[in-house]
């Protein structure tokens, strides 16, 4: 999740332009009702986002000894658990080379569309921090993921169409590189545990 939302950080710094142009679109309307900026709705919402902390802040007091409470505790103690890792350095390596290589993917699978083919690494960044999102709606994002990279294409000027049909060449390729995937691990570790099981009992021997 702290992985996840530092993608989507570093997607809205690389792609900053467009980050404005949708918060001009659609925040804009609130702030400004004409040419000058609408200070009557700027402070309402001051006063809500105050009040939606102070309430969080008094909840989170309420509810810390129960079991959601708790779950928070536990998730916060696992995340502050990485700076504890012997091996931090090259867990924290691993982490930033798999969202890489997911970025990658679909950076790649540009080249599988003539309408995509010109498309930066920056927008193969965007796809994978929101598209992430899609796969935690639905299980493995199905129907939601190709939704997703569809309406983040949209502003990178790809028409809805081949939006949709990247999507689904890139949560068919995901889905069938684990499938491949798993189903070698489910017949290929009985054996290579098998063989180290016995090279074990062979040593103690």
């Amino acid at each position: 999740m702290v992985s996840l939302v530092l993608v989507m950080l570093l997607t809205l710094v690389m792609e900053r332009d467009i980050a404005k142009t949708l918060l001009n679109q659609y925040l804009g309307r609130y702030f400004y009702g004409s040419a000058e900026p609408n200070w009557l709705r700027i402070g309402l919402i001051i006063l809500i986002i105050t009040a939606v902390i102070i309430a969080f802040i008094y909840l989170f007091k309420k509810i810390k000894t129960t079991k959601i409470g708790k779950m928070f505790k536990s998730l916060g103690e696992g995340i502050t658990s990485v700076w504890r890792l012997k091996a931090r350095g090259r867990f924290l390596l691993y982490t930033a080379l798999i969202w890489l290589m997911y970025t990658l993917m679909v950076y790649i699978g540009y080249q599988a569309l003539a309408d995509t083919a010109h498309l930066n690494f920056a927008s193969a960044l965007a796809i994978i921090a929101f598209g992430s999102i899609g796969m935690i709606v639905t299980p493995g994002g199905i129907g939601t993921y190709p939704i997703i990279v569809s309406a983040v294409l949209l502003l990178f000027g790809i028409s809805e169409g081949v939006g949709q049909a990247f999507g689904w060449i890139c949560w068919s390729a995901q889905t069938v590189l684990v499938l491949v995937l798993g189903l070698a691990s489910l017949i290929l570790l009985p054996i290579i545990n098998k063989k180290s099981n016995g090279q074990t009992a062979t040593d103690l021997a």
